[in-house]
């Protein structure tokens, strides 16, 4: 079912499986494939550590204090850079806490947004805003779960979008931090 995702990255790690009382309280609320990634993956670190695919339930809260639209999406996945991807009902909308915007990133089936989206370095890079992901692990190695790397100073309060500032950060001390410095995003 994620044939061309996991050909581009094979590698993976899994933080933890999610319990059947998880699996059932989300089962109505997201696309099937969701579910079943999560039956056959779990929670963890995918893209070579770029894309976390989250517990909803961990994030719920940071969504709500942070994002003016979170009781109408579920977090499903946060980036190396402390986004989130949510599900919308029908479509896929990434919170682009860097830049203090939220767009609508895929439309459909997760299977289709991980083997044609997320395998397409265009796309990645575009959409995602990845591009300096390579040198941010290159200099500030790898990301433990629940971290994030983020800019020193804040983009909104002048700082320059370069690897040299960013920082590995606690993804969700950061996100409140961005938005107790800038706002929520709307």
């Amino acid at each position: 079912m994620f044939t061309a995702f996991f050909e581009k990255y094979p590698e993976y790690s899994i933080i933890e499986k999610p319990t059947d009382n998880l699996i059932t309280e989300y089962a109505e609320m997201l696309p099937k494939e969701i579910i079943q990634f999560w039956k056959d993956y779990g929670f963890g670190t995918f893209m070579k550590g770029y894309l976390r695919i989250i517990n909803p339930d961990d994030y719920i809260q940071t969504l709500l204090e942070t994002y003016d639209y979170a009781d109408r999406e579920i977090p499903i996945a946060v980036t190396a850079f402390g986004d989130i991807i949510c599900w919308q009902g029908e479509a896929f909308n990434f919170i682009n806490y860097r830049f203090n915007y939220s767009q609508i990133i895929g439309v459909g089936e997760f299977d289709w947004f991980l083997n044609m989206d997320l395998t397409e370095d265009y796309y990645v890079n575009s959409k995602l805003k990845a591009d300096l992901f390579n040198d941010a692990k290159n200099r500030l190695g790898e990301l433990s779960f629940d971290e994030c790397y983020g800019y020193v100073p804040l983009l909104a309060l002048g700082g320059s979008e370069k690897a040299e500032n960013l920082k590995k950060m606690n993804t969700k001390v950061h996100l409140d931090l961005i938005t107790q410095l800038v706002g929520t995003i709307e």
